[in-house]
């Protein structure tokens, strides 16, 4: 390196002889090595006066101020097109079941595994004809997949659970619903009739339970080609239940002593444990004709003395 230094020196006297560049060139590189030697890049550089420093400061948090919040809006906006996406799948998978079984709407269990397990209540390894496994490539046997949104991270699902595994875990596991009012039978107006978009259930299966029900594990109630209006019929949407039925689903959290997280997408509140509530944030939703938006302006508009809640117009019979 001593040897190097010295044939550059030697070659700078003799360039500085020939050139009046080089002559400058060879000055500044025996400053530049005294001013090295000498330490005074450590002792004689000039730093930053109090005054000056608080002025970076105080530019930095203001630039934090004004992109903190733009960049969270951003990373919720990139969830809500994940979600979208995922809907657009889910739907998608259910309009081909469809086609592969006579255009019915699939049942409740349309999330599970094609074959059944027991952690979740089933006979071991029975047989899901409604699954949308096959359709889909996910169901609730897995976590992260296809079936969860983003957006429902720290959402809390099933407070009234007693500390099922299950239910806690279903944030992980599953955040959509398929419309209640095309999958079984919900009797909103508890007339013994439903409200189906579509063909009308069969009132003997009424009760879930009762003998030889379709709506479980066969196929829903009504088929896709009765469906009037399927621009404007919900067919999928965030929930934190399988089934978005009268049991479980209250956009308006008027209804129901324990809401179910629901339309958890921009909310304002953060830390309200009543997600379902209006004015909290918005849910997205899968339409029968396979689109998939944003709730309606009106989906959560208070009903008027005597009528039903206009989110009721969106999941019924119109």
């Amino acid at each position: 390196m001593i040897s190097f230094v010295k044939m550059m020196c030697s070659f700078g006297v003799v360039a500085a002889t020939n050139d009046e560049f080089t002559k400058k060139r060879y000055s500044l590189f025996i400053l530049w090595k005294r001013y090295m030697r000498d330490g005074r890049w450590k002792k004689n550089g000039a730093g930053f006066t109090l005054v000056e420093l608080l002025v970076v400061i105080s530019i930095i948090a203001i630039l934090l101020a004004v992109l903190v919040p733009a960049l969270s809006k951003a990373r919720e906006q990139g969830r809500t097109v994940v979600c979208r996406s995922n809907q657009k799948q889910i739907v998608l998978g259910a309009s081909l079941w469809a086609k592969d079984h006579e255009d019915w709407t699939p049942a409740c269990h349309w999330s599970e595994p094609k074959y059944l397990k027991k952690e979740f209540g089933f006979a071991d390894g029975a047989y899901n004809p409604t699954s949308l496994e096959p359709y889909i490539a996910a169901s609730t046997d897995s976590k992260g997949m296809v079936y969860v949104c983003p957006s429902a991270k720290g959402v809390e699902f099933f407070k009234w659970s007693g500390g099922s595994e299950i239910f806690d875990e279903r944030s992980m596991r599953l955040t959509y619903a398929i419309n209640g009012w095309l999958a079984t039978f919900c009797d909103f107006n508890s007339d013994g009739v439903g409200e189906s978009p579509g063909t009308k259930p069969d009132p003997k299966f009424k009760n879930s339970s009762a003998a030889g029900n379709p709506y479980l594990f066969e196929h829903g109630v009504t088929k896709l080609i009765n469906i009037r209006h399927p621009s404007q019929t919900l067919f999928f949407t965030d929930l934190a239940y399988t089934v978005a039925g009268p049991g479980f689903f209250d956009p308006l959290g008027t209804r129901l002593a324990w809401p179910v997280a629901h339309a958890w997408h921009g909310k304002k509140a953060a830390n309200s444990s009543n997600v379902a509530n209006t004015g909290i944030g918005f849910s997205n939703i899968g339409w029968v004709d396979g689109s998939v938006s944003k709730q309606p302006k009106d989906f959560i508009d208070k009903p008027k003395m005597g009528e039903f809640p206009r989110w009721c117009y969106y999941l019924w019979n119109h």
